[in-house]
């Protein structure tokens, strides 16, 4: 449980501004698409993913991207983004990448390059068969890959890295046994107890979550959003793979080896695209930036910066 309070212990520590990000909304049929921008330059849009959190967690990769415009959005029924009628009749991949191409189109962007991080790299190749001439380069991070084949092991392996103790207690408080009032706004005791697995070191989960300002951390995640994500058939059956393969777009992907996400096709992947590079991080998980950020940013720069 040392884990579980470090982790408690850094919500408290969270920053409470949004900085030097410039922020606005744009009306839609739904409701309304927040956005967050941050420095100047080429443009990057940060694909978060979930599904069902905020942009929030992405601020991570913005505050260390020098000489470049970094674009956040809050996906519509998301952080900022959120309303009373999120359903499964609308919550898709499909409307995430036109919330994407919303703010593309909002901000008179002609290319711009996509960086997606777990189910946000889904995001960004779906993107790219859609809107291949508004796409100037794809990086993945610990992504998702084309179809949904990856969950058939993440749970198993999210699982073999929990202690015994604490799997108890998840299953405890999952089936209603035991009731904890140990509750941060936007997650939950089982969410945090789940996220140590997705560290090569937990002690590192600080350095993802301190980004977040403290008074998003309420909007940080939407359940909602993903139980409605979950319930359009369209998401679960999702498979891009032969339209990812015909592409002339660069894909970059930065994958790390002890992620419990990582099974060996993203390197497939690579191998079959016709301009694709893919680097590994040792002793890192589902957050690279967070834990071996020197490294991360070193090969981010590196893919952003060459063809």
């Amino acid at each position: 449980m040392k884990r579980l309070f470090l982790l408690l212990t850094v919500f408290t520590l969270a920053q409470t501004t949004f900085g030097q990000y410039s922020q606005d909304s744009i009306k839609t049929d739904k409701g309304y698409l927040h956005y967050f921008i941050k420095g100047k330059g080429k443009p990057v849009v940060l694909l978060q993913g979930g599904p069902g959190f905020s942009h929030d967690y992405m601020r991570g990769i913005a505050d260390s991207l020098k000489n470049y415009q970094s674009i956040l959005i809050d996906y519509q029924g998301t952080g900022r983004s959120n309303y009373n009628n999120v359903d499964s009749t609308w919550v898709s991949n499909e409307q995430v990448v036109e919330d994407i191409e919303t703010i593309r189109k909002h901000l008179k962007i002609q290319k711009w390059t996509l960086v997606g991080h777990s189910y946000g790299g889904m995001f960004a190749l779906l993107y790219g068969v859609k809107y291949p001439e508004s796409t100037e380069k794809i990086i993945t991070v610990s992504s998702a890959g084309t179809n949904q084949q990856f969950q058939e092991h993440y749970g198993y392996n999210i699982f073999a890295r929990i202690s015994p103790e604490n799997k108890k207690r998840i299953e405890d408080i999952s089936s209603g046994k035991i009731k904890t009032n140990d509750e941060v706004p936007g997650m939950g005791e089982v969410d945090k107890l789940l996220m140590q697995a997705m560290f090569y070191d937990p002690e590192n989960i600080p350095k993802a979550i301190a980004p977040i300002p403290k008074d998003a951390m309420p909007i940080f995640f939407n359940p909602k959003f993903q139980r409605a994500y979950w319930g359009n058939p369209s998401d679960r059956t999702i498979d891009i793979t032969k339209d990812v393969l015909a592409f002339n777009i660069p894909v970059r992907m930065i994958e790390s080896w002890q992620d419990p996400n990582y099974d060996g096709r993203q390197l497939l992947l690579n191998h079959q695209l016709k301009n694709s590079k893919i680097e590994f991080i040792n002793q890192s998980g589902h957050f690279p930036w967070a834990e071996q950020p020197d490294e991360f940013f070193k090969i981010l720069r590196g893919f952003l910066e060459n063809d």
